[in-house]
């Protein structure tokens, strides 16, 4: 019998100012990132030029935990800094049949994060299951 997962979907973003309206926006934002579980083995993106992440959840515990690398360009220098985000979350199996197993689903209850690259942490769409489409919304600072 398997398990099958889903993954949150989270999307990056930095805030840009508009001149025709005069405030800032939020804009999708594709920069270099590498995500890693945090303690365990399991890079998930190395050093990826992308706007959208596809994070999978622990299924057996209630707090999933990642390190967030991000790479920009600073005049003529590249910064690379780390920040670590904390999910936590209810998980829910259903049983399907022998030959399906088990869906996994969760719900996304906090977060919390450090704060050297990334401003906030939205949830946007707290249910992470086939339908939820983006569930977070990831806001990187301009420092």
């Amino acid at each position: 019998m398997q398990d099958l997962k889903f993954s949150m979907k989270a999307e990056i973003y930095r805030m840009v100012f508009d001149t025709s309206i005069e405030q800032f926006v939020p804009e999708k934002y594709s920069i270099p990132v590498s995500l890693c579980g945090e303690g365990r083995d399991s890079l998930l993106y190395d050093s990826t030029t992308t706007s959208t992440l596809n994070i999978p959840l622990q299924k057996l515990d209630t707090i999933s935990s990642f390190v967030l690398t991000t790479t920009i360009q600073v005049d003529t220098n590249y910064v690379t800094t780390i920040d670590t985000i904390d999910f936590y979350h209810t998980n829910e199996q259903e049983f399907i049949s022998l030959e399906c197993g088990c869906i996994v689903t969760n719900s996304l209850v906090g977060v919390a994060q450090t704060t050297n690259r990334i401003d906030s942490v939205v949830i946007v769409s707290p249910e992470v299951n086939l339908q939820s489409g983006n569930n977070i919304k990831i806001y990187l600072s301009q420092r």
